[in-house]
C-alpha cells in the first residue's frame, strides 16, 4: 500500500471539542487511555442525546494530557459533564492514515521522520480524527495533526 504524504500546513485550524481528559498513566498506552475516555464520552453523548458530528477526536496535549472528545452541534442542548476544549493549530504536519488503527505508530514514525528531515520539531498538541466506523479496518481513516515549529 502506498503511504499517504505528509504536508506542512501554515493555515490555522481550530476545533471546539467536548469530552474528557486525564493525565497519561505510564502503565497504560495512550491508545488504551483514549479508548477508555471515548467510551465515557459516547456514553454521555448517547444518554443526553447530544447532537454531534459522529466523529471521535483524540488530543495529546502538553503536560502528558490525553483528551478524547467530539464536536457537538450545539453545546447548549442540555446539561452535561463533558469538558469544553479549544484545540488550535497554527503550523502543523498533516497526514491521513488509511488502515487499521493498530498501525498508527508506523504513521507517526513516518511523519516524525519527515518533520525532522525538514529541520522542524514536533510539539504539542497532536491530534487524531477518526473517520466514520467501518467493519473493514483496511478502509479506516484517521487524520493526524502534529504541531511543528
Amino acid at each position: 500500500m502506498t503511504q499517504p504524504s505528509v504536508a506542512i500546513m501554515d493555515e490555522p485550524r481550530t476545533f471546539i471539542l467536548y469530552g474528557y481528559w486525564k493525565a497519561h498513566d505510564r502503565d497504560k498506552t495512550r491508545g488504551a487511555e483514549m479508548m477508555e475516555l471515548l467510551g465515557q464520552v459516547w456514553t454521555e453523548v448517547r444518554e443526553k442525546k447530544l447532537a454531534n458530528g459522529g466523529i471521535s477526536y483524540a488530543v495529546y496535549d502538553c503536560g502528558d494530557i490525553v483528551f478524547s472528545g467530539v464536536e457537538l452541534k450545539s453545546a447548549d442542548d442540555s446539561p452535561t459533564s463533558l469538558v469544553k476544549k479549544h484545540v488550535a493549530f497554527t503550523r502543523y504536519a498533516y497526514s491521513k492514515h488509511i488502515g487499521p488503527v493498530s498501525e498508527l505508530g508506523t504513521a507517526y514514525t513516518r511523519m516524525e521522520a519527515h518533520i525532522t528531515k525538514l529541520g522542524l520539531t514536533g510539539t504539542c498538541p497532536s491530534m487524531e480524527i477518526y473517520g466514520h466506523w467501518t467493519s473493514d479496518e483496511s478502509k479506516s481513516e484517521t487524520e493526524i495533526f502534529i504541531s511543528v515549529e
